[in-house]
């Protein structure tokens, strides 16, 4: 039942379900792989490349809406308009108006050339020309253009024709040579077109535009295209070769798309006829999720070896050494042996359910036979304790009565004689003081047979000596004893953990000896709190003006009750105090007194 047993369990139980579920789990991966273009982990790269084309067409439309700006300044500036009036004014003949006439026009020219200088430094545009109606270049900001004939050129046809009326603004065109420029028509003030204001956008400014500094990917990049999809502008500028996007025809594109191994975003610029296209490779998104359904397929080929060597090796032990050691410990209690039962910790499922009441089994029999011997013990105890029992009992009761007697005639009778009144106290005393002795031959014959009561509640230390201080006095009756008593302030508050029962016969004890041996004087109870070895006691002390002790007494005074000194108060008062886990100490002098000592820990050992 042991190896083989076990090891079916193991194989059946855990090795081919764990494997059936690892096996799909696989199966799973290898799907989720070839599903990857619509997985959810593609959540992070789409928001970051609509996120990023967002900030780069907010920037390039600024940087055009300035360039449009500044073309349409110069479009509605009057030196532009003077300098093409000056170029069309046709040259006088006199010789005198001669020089005045050029003058005019070079004061034009120079103003419009200031001008377009300073519109250079001031926009986004690194070029300015100034184009007649007839197509040539009157001014500009680049000397060597002045004075060319571009009437030939595609887009100053188009603008020819296209220009209809003065509400014509900026348009932002494309080049023949795959470039950008800004132009605008100038109109006099009747609304006629006099010339053209020609432009072309700085293209470093927009290349850094379009720089990704630090991306979340290598590979990913923003570019310009045009309406068709054809690339026009890099982040390093101009392409060096024609590279198109086939983006999908007639439609517009929303989303991030998965065409060709890029994953695009394509946005429309709002300032111009172009559009911007952020690209990443698909094989840097996917790099993440390959490398975590490689560790994937390790941790599982790990976790299979794993489980082929638990079942093989470790699967039979968590079944035989738990049913090994079961076996064991019902023989050890066939046997009679209920203390030296260790299972120890090597249970698991219902086989530690097992255990738990295999435990509570053994404990229930513990608690029996502890009843048991209990209930044995008792039964010793009662025939010895039977006599004392009987006679505490037989004699409290005409002590009880002779001392009610007394205390009913003191209390009712008021003009008794002195003589008689001294005899009644002495009676009531006499009878109280009895009725300590029986109690202390009672407790004498139960802690001989080892009966101790277990602690009680908390009480008052200050309530318990006020209540012995009372007895006291009723025991002193006639004597001409003053009874004192000081309780340190911190026992008012604090409780005292501790047997009050036992402590108060002590108590009893100690107060009955001082009244005994004090014809006249006082009797008085201090208490005190001490420290020793880190736990608190209190210190209770009875101290008399009575007869005293001679050394010779102290040493024998709780010794056996056959020595002529011991006395039993004082032999059961030190008993208490070691029962309380303290102890007692005597002082005397012989004519001068006694000061019995009681050191008990604050909190006493509960037996």
């Amino acid at each position: 039942m042991k190896v083989p047993f076990s090891g079916k369990v193991a194989t059946k139980l855990l090795f081919l379900p764990i494997l059936l579920i690892l096996a799909m789990f696989a199966i799973f991966c290898a799907g989720f792989y070839y599903l990857s273009p619509w997985n959810p982990f593609e959540d992070a790269h789409k928001r970051h490349l609509i996120n990023l084309l967002s900030e780069k067409k907010l920037a390039v439309d600024m940087l055009f809406e300035q360039g449009e700006n500044s073309v349409a300044y110069l479009a509605d500036n009057n030196i532009v308009r003077e300098a093409i009036s000056a170029y069309n004014t046709p040259v006088p003949v006199a010789k005198k108006q001669k020089k005045v006439a050029y003058t005019a026009r070079e004061m034009s020219e120079a103003a419009a050339l200031r001008l377009f200088d300073n519109m250079v430094t001031a926009s986004p545009c690194k070029m300015f020309a100034l184009l007649s109606r007839n197509g040539k270049i009157i001014s500009g900001s680049q000397r060597e253009l002045i004075g060319s004939d571009w009437s030939d050129r595609d887009f100053f046809t188009n603008a020819i024709t296209g220009t209809q009326s003065p509400s014509q603004s900026v348009r932002v065109i494309q080049s023949g040579d795959g470039g950008m420029v800004f132009l605008a028509p100038v109109f006099d003030d009747k609304k006629n077109l006099m010339g053209f204001i020609y432009a072309v956008p700085n293209i470093d400014k927009i290349s850094r535009l379009l720089h990704v500094e630090r991306g979340m990917y290598k590979t990913e990049k923003v570019e310009m295209i045009d309406r068709e999809g054809n690339l026009i502008l890099t982040q390093k500028g101009f392409p060096d070769k024609k590279i198109k996007f086939n983006l999908p025809k007639n439609e517009k594109v929303s989303g991030v798309r998965l065409k060709a191994n890029l994953f695009f975003y394509v946005v429309n610029l709002e300032s111009a006829p172009f559009r911007l296209i952020a690209t990443i490779d698909k094989q840097e998104v996917m790099l993440p999720l390959s490398i975590v359904l490689a560790l994937g397929a390790i941790f599982s080929c790990l976790t299979i070896i794993v489980l082929v060597f638990q079942s093989a090796y470790s699967g039979p032990k968590l079944i035989s050494r738990p049913v090994a050691r079961l076996v064991n410990a019902s023989k050890s209690i066939t046997e009679g042996g209920l203390d030296n039962i260790d299972l120890g910790k090597e249970f698991k499922g219902e086989l530690l359910e097992l255990k738990r009441a295999f435990e509570s089994m053994v404990e229930e029999l513990k608690n029996r036979e502890s009843v048991q011997e209990r209930k044995l013990k008792a039964a010793e105890a009662i025939v010895p304790l039977a006599p004392f029992a009987n006679i505490s009992s037989e004699l409290r009761r005409p002590l009880y009565c002779v001392a009610s007697a007394a205390e009913g005639i003191i209390r009712d009778e008021r003009n008794l004689a002195e003589d008689d009144k001294k005899v009644l106290y002495d009676m009531l005393c006499s009878s109280k003081s009895l009725l300590i002795l029986v109690d202390n031959l009672y407790d004498y014959a139960q802690f001989s047979q080892e009966k101790v009561v277990s602690a009680s509640e908390p009480f008052s230390l200050c309530e318990l000596v006020d209540d012995v201080s009372s007895t006291g006095k009723e025991l002193a009756g006639m004597k001409e004893i003053e009874v004192i008593t000081d309780c340190q302030e911190v026992f008012m508050k604090k409780m005292i953990h501790t047997d009050r029962s036992i402590l108060k016969k002590l108590l009893l004890n100690l107060m009955s000896n001082a009244v005994g041996n004090t014809g006249v004087g006082t009797i008085t109870v201090l208490c005190s709190e001490i420290l020793k070895d880190g736990i608190e006691y209190i210190e209770i002390s009875v101290a008399d003006t009575g007869k005293g002790f001679g050394n010779d007494e102290i040493e024998h005074m709780f010794e056996d009750m056959a020595s002529p000194h011991s006395s039993l108060g004082l032999i059961m008062s030190r008993k208490m105090a070691e029962i309380l886990g303290g102890s007692l100490e005597v002082e005397s002098l012989s004519g001068k007194g006694s000061v019995f000592t009681a050191i008990i820990p604050v909190k006493a050992i509960v037996y």
